[in-house]
């Protein structure tokens, strides 16, 4: 069984292009029964009932519109794959724009794990 995080620094509750991606996918990947998924969004003031039958849903403090907030987002990233990564051996981490998705990733993949592979999925409304 493969374990797969995706991590984006956006909640899951808002109605943003970005959040309806990320809800898509994860109900796409969860429903498949050799992929063992985990959810990192941006902490909102609630979470799908439709998603949390199909993955974990780890919510992280941190922010969109702001650079402290990415910064706080990308640490709060680092230190859950960190903490995740005692329980299970993490396949994939799969980050979705805004970049603060990606830092947390590197440095954990730099400080922890050499070979999880990290996937960058830039989603942005401007780049399309």
């Amino acid at each position: 069984m493969k374990s797969i995080c995706i991590a984006q620094n956006v909640s899951l509750c808002d109605h943003f292009g970005l959040s309806s991606y990320l809800r898509n996918i994860a109900l796409n990947l969860g429903k498949m029964e050799d992929i063992e998924l985990v959810l990192m969004p941006l902490k909102g003031s609630s979470v799908p009932s439709d998603l949390s039958n199909y993955c974990e849903i780890l919510e992280l403090e941190g922010g969109l519109y702001c650079t402290k907030g990415n910064a706080r987002y990308a640490m709060n990233l680092y230190r859950k794959l960190k903490e995740l990564s005692t329980r299970q051996k993490l396949s994939l981490i799969h980050c979705i724009y805004p970049n603060s998705s990606v830092l947390g990733a590197v440095y954990f993949k730099l400080a922890m794990r050499k070979r999880t592979k990290i996937l960058y999925d830039i989603r942005s409304p401007w780049v399309e």
